[in-house]
């Protein structure tokens, strides 16, 4: 075993580059397994009706009178709204709020009833749409394979060059 983890640390020296892209890859594709496990992890939690209390709007991209589409340079650019839920929910005579998306883009007013899912191991925790972030994990997965395909390509471009 000694031997092995040997020419392990010899090809990491002599193949830094190569070494650094395939630990960015390994990172990006354990960053895209979290996505998967924390989007589906809240599947079989229990629920209780909780009621919205209001909403938070972040709004990035506004320039100094307020405009949320212009030009800043030569590039265009245009504000994205975050819109996120404000609620609150009870579990055995204790209250806990929570902020989160709207479930499947519904119309919701403050006062309005919804379902909470909440963690039974962890009564703070809870989510409104149990919904796998599937945009972050093809990100995370894209940026593995852009790392994996450089390193691959970079050791062959040495392999042959020496």
């Amino acid at each position: 075993m000694k031997k092995r983890s040997m020419n392990i640390i010899n090809w990491i020296k002599r193949f830094p580059l190569v070494s650094f892209a395939y630990l960015l890859t390994a990172l990006c594709t354990s960053f895209a397994l979290y996505n998967l496990y924390d989007g589906s992890r809240a599947e079989f939690w229990p629920n209780v009706t909780g009621k919205v209390t209001g909403f938070v709007s972040a709004t990035q991209g506004k320039n100094q009178n307020g405009v949320t589409a212009g030009y800043r340079g030569k590039a265009e650019y245009l504000a994205v709204d975050s819109h996120r839920i404000a609620y609150r929910y009870s579990l055995m005579e204790n209250s806990y709020t929570g902020l989160d998306i709207a479930p499947n883009n519904q119309q919701i007013t403050a006062g309005n009833s919804i379902t909470v899912h909440y963690n039974p191991h962890n009564h703070q925790e809870s989510r409104l749409a149990l919904l796998i972030n599937w945009h972050m994990v093809l990100m995370w997965l894209g940026y593995a394979a852009l790392f994996a395909i450089a390193g691959w390509r970079w050791h062959r471009f040495l392999i042959r060059n020496n």
